[in-house]
């Protein structure tokens, strides 16, 4: 992989060729650290061709650059480090808001490129060039004041989409696109036979499948809302009958909700959100999977028997002189 170095304007100045060590990571978390890049070089190396901030580094083709935004110079060790968010990160620090005089920012039955064209474009002017691709799906999402990375996200994955980035250098600008998830839990069932780590999860002490939503007033005056989870995932108020200890209770106290509808949803997701866990984390870097950042997995625990899913969540990237580039996958 060549590592570029390019100035504010992204005219690319030279391949970089003599550093320590150069980190970059991408991930599913909507958070900016998660979605950065690190270049660690010697300071003379730095002083011969500095790297300022607003430049850019980036491997061509790939999602692994972004700009230049800190500057960190060790004396003692004497070393400089310049680091950033990646093209993705920059979507941390953007946010998805109404139009003016609406309450929410709406797409209905819109192509998935569509989508990025109408929500980016006006955050980031002429910055990402957007996919022309016709994905053959669509969705209809609404947003309020979301961190645009986590808003597009969560409305993809609902779809089976998931965000891609590269950098173009004949554009000299990132391409953003929306793709299809691979769903590789069909043809491989990873477990411990694999040589791989697998850490499941199954139950939980703070899964609840039985609420009771308090609202607005007083004593017996005061608005009750009973939910039950059945087994089988259905949410309704119509008891199961005796569950013994099996019957976990949870109480939601909301004497702000205006009306019973309101108290109904939000103990509604109150419910959802504890529902027990059936999860599994692992690390698929020694496979032989060309997977991309949102792609699905299946693992199987030979010991436990869980089966499960499981979303790539990081990919992190890492080169140094001496052993060359390893990427490491997480899944969970």
């Amino acid at each position: 992989m060549d590592l570029i170095h390019a100035n504010s304007a992204r005219a690319e100045l030279g391949y970089i060729d003599r550093f320590i060590k150069y980190d970059a990571c991408i991930s599913t978390h909507a958070e900016i650290d998660d979605n950065s890049f690190a270049l660690t070089l010697a300071d003379a190396d730095w002083e011969a061709d500095p790297i300022q901030i607003g430049d850019y580094i980036y491997i061509p083709g790939t999602e692994w650059g972004g700009r230049v935004e800190y500057i960190k110079h060790s004396t003692k060790s004497t070393e400089i480090t310049v680091s950033g968010p990646v093209w993705r990160g920059m979507l941390c620090r953007k946010v998805i808001s109404p139009p003016t005089g609406e309450a929410y920012f709406v797409v209905t039955d819109m192509e998935g490129n569509t989508v990025l064209r109408t929500v980016i474009d006006t955050s980031f002017l002429d910055f990402f060039v957007i996919s022309e691709v016709n994905t053959g799906v669509t969705l209809s999402a609404q947003w309020r004041y979301a961190v645009m990375l986590d808003g597009l996200q969560s409305a993809f994955s609902a779809v089976g989409l998931a965000l891609n980035f590269s950098y173009s250098q004949r554009l000299k600008r990132p391409i953003i696109s929306a793709r299809v998830v691979n769903d590789y839990s069909q043809s491989v069932d990873i477990s411990q036979d694999y040589g791989v780590y697998i850490t499941t999860k199954q139950g939980g002490i703070e899964a609840y499948n039985h609420i009771i939503a308090l609202g607005k007033g007083e004593l017996t005056e005061r608005t009750v809302i009973e939910l039950f989870r059945l087994d089988n995932g259905t949410i309704t108020e119509e008891s199961p009958g005796n569950r013994g200890a099996n019957d976990l209770v949870d109480i939601l106290n909301y004497p702000n909700a205006e009306t019973a509808d309101e108290l109904r949803k939000s103990a509604v997701s109150r419910l959802k959100e504890s529902v027990p866990d059936n999860s599994v984390e692992l690390d698929v870097s020694d496979l032989d999977l060309a997977v991309s950042l949102g792609d699905i997995v299946g693992a199987r625990d030979r010991l436990t028997g869980l089966v499960a899913t499981a979303t790539v969540t990081d990919m992190i990237l890492t080169i140094t002189p001496e052993n060359g580039e390893k990427i490491d996958v997480k899944v969970g």
